[in-house]
């Protein structure tokens, strides 16, 4: 099925109204001109008076409309994020949880969130893996058994899309732990080996 434009349509409507008022049956018009009935009256109750220039700029103004309606709702939707926001200056791991507010409550991209908020993408992305990751806040303790990393690391699981030595030492060196590289090295090549 193709699409008329607003021109072939007036042009077939003219044709079967000059056929109807020579005498022949509206059935035997419209099978002319390779259309159903009902996309007839479809078309007469829309086009019905119409010239065909003002068809075609009907249907601009239709498709204009259409789009004026979704960039209506949009910034209704982005004036409605902006309002749970509080009106004052947002740090990054504000802006980060109102991101993810706005995600759950309206129902958005997390792409979309963000550029409303003012929030960069990958700023989202990084405080939202530093938080789920987050360790207990760092003590100091100067004890032989905190110092050594080997204590710490049959309890540890290495967190998705990085290294496992990275994954496993990390979080043991936010601890406070002291980590020379080679004893790291060998200690951690010796628990992820066997």
């Amino acid at each position: 099925m193709r699409r008329h434009k607003a021109e072939e349509i007036v042009a077939k409507l003219r044709h079967v109204e000059g056929s109807v008022a020579s005498g022949r049956r509206i059935s035997e018009c419209v099978r002319e001109i390779g259309v159903t009935e009902v996309t007839y009256y479809r078309w007469r109750n829309r086009y019905g008076g119409v010239e065909s220039d003002l068809a075609e700029h009907l249907t601009e103004l239709e498709a204009e409309i259409a789009r004026l309606r979704r960039l209506v709702s949009d910034l209704t939707l982005d004036k409605l994020i902006l309002a749970e926001a509080t009106t004052e200056a947002l740090s990054p791991e504000l802006r980060a949880a109102y991101v993810l507010h706005a995600k759950a409550a309206f129902g958005i991209s997390e792409r979309r969130a963000c550029r409303v908020l003012g929030q960069h993408r990958s700023t989202q992305r990084k405080i939202r893996a530093r938080l789920s990751l987050e360790a207990p806040p760092v003590t100091q303790c100067h004890s032989a058994d905190a110092r050594s990393p080997s204590t710490s690391l049959p309890d540890r699981q290495p967190p998705p899309r990085r290294s496992a030595m990275r994954g496993v030492l990390d979080p043991v060196r936010r601890e406070g732990a002291d980590t020379d590289p080679g004893f790291v090295t060998s200690t951690a090549a010796m628990y992820l080996v066997g």
